[in-house]
């Protein structure tokens, strides 16, 4: 069998839960950014919780995102966000706070890596 492919943590997120740990579709910043950060950037299925009713997640995707304005002018082109269909951002990268990548996650907080 091949070797299990090394997890890639995310901006301000650990992500090694993802290879231990059955994905059970949970949503919040960390969750979303690590899976994205790893390449899942399609839904998946986790299962099916108490009631019956189905576990899944998907990618938020960005198609029209906000730019980062400034005393009114535009610090940051945040347009990288809507491309690969609007998952553009990989949540890897511009994590620090002066970084234009985490101003922009700032701008657009339903984006795929929110804020």
């Amino acid at each position: 069998a091949p070797a299990p492919k090394p997890v890639v943590h995310a901006c301000g997120c650990d992500c090694s839960w993802l290879a231990t740990v059955k994905d059970n579709c949970r949503k919040d910043a960390c969750a979303d950014r690590c899976r994205v950060a790893n390449g899942i950037a399609h839904p998946i299925s986790c299962g099916y919780d108490a009631y019956g009713r189905a576990l899944t997640w998907a990618p938020s995707r960005n198609h029209r995102p906000n730019d980062v304005w400034e005393n009114g002018q535009r610090k940051c082109d945040c347009q990288w966000m809507a491309g690969n269909d609007g998952l553009g951002d990989s949540c890897k990268t511009g994590c620090a706070p002066s970084d234009c990548a985490h101003k922009c996650r700032l701008a657009n907080p339903s984006g795929t890596c929110f804020a």
